[in-house]
């Protein structure tokens, strides 16, 4: 987990009782730095996170870097995208060069968007988006009995 993730990254960790492994970002750029992340993967990750962009400073992490290491190392890239969910893809449209941030990146698995960041919903919106339905039946949960 870069150091700028968001917290609800920890809160999640500390919910679920996984332990959080926070790895410095680049000092000059605030990215991620993908090769002190892949130093950090080990048989027990379980998720590798980028951002587009991370709150604090509003920059991508090297999402295409982050992506061919989840790819390589097995272990699925989540794109935190809460922030830049309803600006990237209209930036791109209006001719700014946007890099890769979403599915069509091998490795990633998974986007968070808040809708209620620039997209007029109420506070807490959100939408989490995946890439297999493989991944999204995991987000199940039936409760038959519940009155």
């Amino acid at each position: 987990l870069p150091s700028t993730a968001h917290a609800a990254f920890l809160k999640a960790g500390h919910y679920l009782g996984i332990k959080v492994v926070r790895v410095p970002v680049n000092p000059g750029t605030f990215r991620a730095d993908v090769e002190a992340m892949g130093w950090a993967v080990c048989a027990n990750t379980v998720l590798l996170v980028g951002s587009a962009p991370s709150f604090a400073q509003g920059v991508l992490d090297p999402l295409e870097a982050l992506a061919d290491l989840a790819q390589r190392r097995g272990v699925p890239l989540h794109v935190d995208c809460c922030l830049g969910s309803l600006l990237l893809p209209l930036m791109d449209k209006l001719g700014y060069e946007v890099p890769p941030f979403d599915f069509r990146l091998p490795g990633v698995c998974s986007i968070s968007v808040d809708l209620h960041t620039y997209g007029f919903a109420p506070k807490g919106s959100a939408v989490i988006l995946y890439a297999s339905e493989e991944a999204r039946h995991h987000q199940y949960f039936v409760a038959a009995d519940w009155a």
